[in-house]
């Protein structure tokens, strides 16, 4: 679709020698600034991020900050110099709405000039190469990428959403091929890969680079495979040929996929929106931003691998013929049958892939057969959607409960058939910080009961399951595990399962032999702020897809880690999906 977005163009110009020198290749000096140098300022761009957090790389005992509603934040004064890079996690985009699931980054401060961080700057970060070089490939030349507000440069603004859209698109891959392998991959980490073969793929390209070429996008993915085995081995348990191959493979099936959602957002025509709020990006795109949002909560990158995965990794399957099934599920699904025919060739009969699963590959766009996770109630109070949750991690927008937080529901409806193998069953796992207190928590198998019209009347964590997990804070506590002797029933009511905190918590005073005291301080009692994160994923028995909305609104849910032990060689990690809270307890 070509959709054109109409306003006044303004631009926004922000000159400032050193950055320029800085952001262009000149002379930065590494020096510290004087004792009189200007304080460093910056700003969090996809569009703006609200509520992000910001932390300083390499400037010891810093402070993290939160952008405000326009992304700006301040550097700390010990931080106020040109060598100290920054990272910027969470928040809430400002102009599509939804929450910032990906890293940006930039590589150091200009004193005196405004700092950006963007995934630009995020892909400068991540090559250490040189931001000229980089605005030249993007048909950016003469923009200094480190220090110009893209929301006040039409064409700025073009290739930040769109490289985001892109970096997005490869972390969903790359998540959802960890999953499939039993991998440990986080979403960080994720980002990081992404972001490190993007840039490579782009800066390695000849002339002005095309971001929508599923030539870009294949050797973007295959780099991206590499770079997260080889920097977290437990993320994708594959090493030499075996990963090559898997790099080459999934890139192959992947591109067009991924050019596809990139297509989507680089047809757009961008302008400038100087000093934007929310207000006035909607006022100026209106409903043209849901072409944005489309893309960036479309599963079909996900929905693509899961059901491939294993072919990925088969010995001998055809690449070419893994390419043309990819090319088949974007430009022509009623050829995926027989483009699957030609994969299945390739491979040996044990490793082929059941012919049930193009009715998958035809609906990747779609989310069907999910457990939809519909809402979070507190204490069994008010229902919270999963919009209210979603805006809730922006400052303002928190989920509110009277204290203390004993109870999390969690509504669930079977949509279709989202378990594999007949077992109606799921880890789930629950993390919450309070200050600098933290619990991680992972119950290994829960059983599931629906009735027929897809809603939960039962659920228990069944005799020999296990609770496994990690404290930090006032205590540190890594990795202990629990077996069940009896099976635990876990409360449900109105289609809502209770995850009962205070259960929980004297599972683990009793396992780490912590005194009430300690565990007073993982309790969430008046007065608190809780930052939660409740995840569903799979079992030794099934895998199980979990997503939100209904029809066309339908889409994969976040993707969440929930790590219990820092075990390289026996993690206890649940990569699965859920989502992100923040709650006032009053």
């Amino acid at each position: 679709m070509n959709i054109i977005f109409k306003t006044t163009f303004t631009t926004l110009t922000i000159a400032v020698a050193t950055a320029l020198l800085a952001g262009c290749g000149g002379s930065s000096n590494d020096s510290l600034p004087p004792s009189n140098q200007p304080v460093a300022q910056g700003k969090a761009v996809d569009f703006y991020l609200d509520g992000a957090t910001v932390t300083f790389d390499n400037c010891p005992n810093s402070p993290s900050v939160k952008t405000d509603k326009v992304g700006s934040f301040t550097y700390p004064a010990a931080c106020n110099n040109i060598s100290t890079a920054l990272t910027v996690t969470g928040g809430v985009d400002i102009g599509t709405g939804l929450p910032f699931e990906g890293v940006l980054k930039t590589p150091r401060a200009v004193p005196g000039a405004l700092n950006i961080a963007s995934p630009l700057t995020t892909l400068i970060a991540a090559s250490g190469g040189n931001a000229s070089d980089l605005a030249a490939k993007l048909g950016l030349s003469g923009t200094n990428l480190l220090t110009t507000d893209p929301m006040g440069n039409a064409a700025l603004l073009k290739q930040t959403v769109v490289v985001q859209q892109f970096a997005d698109q490869i972390q969903k891959t790359l998540l959802q091929l960890s999953a499939s392998s039993n991998g440990t991959m986080t979403a960080a980490q994720a980002a990081a890969a992404a972001a490190a073969a993007l840039s490579a793929s782009i800066t390695t390209s000849t002339g002005t680079v095309d971001l929508s070429s599923p030539a870009l996008a294949e050797s973007a993915v295959a780099g991206a495979v590499q770079k997260a085995a080889e920097a977290n081995p437990s993320s994708l348990p594959f090493t030499g040929n075996e990963l090559r191959q898997l790099a080459t493979n999934t890139a192959a099936v992947a591109a067009a996929t991924i050019a596809d959602k990139v297509a989507d957002v680089n047809k757009l025509t961008y302008v400038a929106i100087p000093n934007a709020t929310a207000d006035s990006i909607k006022a100026t795109l209106g409903s043209q931003l849901a072409a944005i949002q489309e893309t960036a909560t479309s599963p079909a990158a996900s929905n693509l691998i899961r059901p491939l995965a294993d072919a990925l990794t088969a010995p001998g399957v055809d690449v070419n013929a893994l390419r043309a099934l990819g090319n088949a599920v974007i430009n022509n699904p009623n050829g995926i049958a027989t483009a699957l025919v030609a994969v299945n060739n390739s491979l040996p009969e044990e490793n082929r892939i059941p012919a049930t699963v193009v009715a998958d590959l035809q609906q990747a766009e779609l989310y069907r057969n999910y457990l939809q996770l519909d809402s979070i109630s507190l204490n069994g109070g008010t229902a919270y959607n999963i919009g209210e949750i979603e805006r809730s991690v922006s400052s303002g927008n928190e989920l509110s409960v009277n204290g203390p937080l004993n109870n999390v529901q969690v509504k669930l409806n079977k949509v279709g058939s989202p378990f594999q193998d007949n077992f109606s069953e799921a880890r789930i796992g629950l993390s919450y910080t309070i200050g600098t207190n933290q619990l991680d928590l992972i119950v290994n198998n829960v059983s599931l009961t629906f009735n027929n019209n897809g809603a939960l009347t039962a659920a228990a964590v069944p005799l020999n399951a296990s609770y496994s997990f990690r404290l930090s804070g006032a205590l540190n506590v890594t990795g202990t595990t629990v077996a069940n002797k009896a099976a635990d029933p876990l409360a449900v009511s109105n289609g809502a399962v209770s995850l009962p905190i205070d259960t929980f918590l004297n599972k683990v005073a009793s396992a780490s032999g912590a005194t009430a005291a300690q565990i007073a301080n993982y309790r969430p009692t008046s007065g608190k702020v809780v930052s939660l994160k409740v995840a569903l994923g799979k079992t030794l028995n099934t895998t199980v897809r979990v997503g939100t909305g209904t029809g066309e609104a339908a889409k994969a849910a976040r993707s969440i880690s929930i790590n219990v032990d820092n075990s390289i060689s026996n993690p206890i990690v649940l990569n699965g999906q859920g989502v992100d809270a923040v709650i006032n307890v009053k």
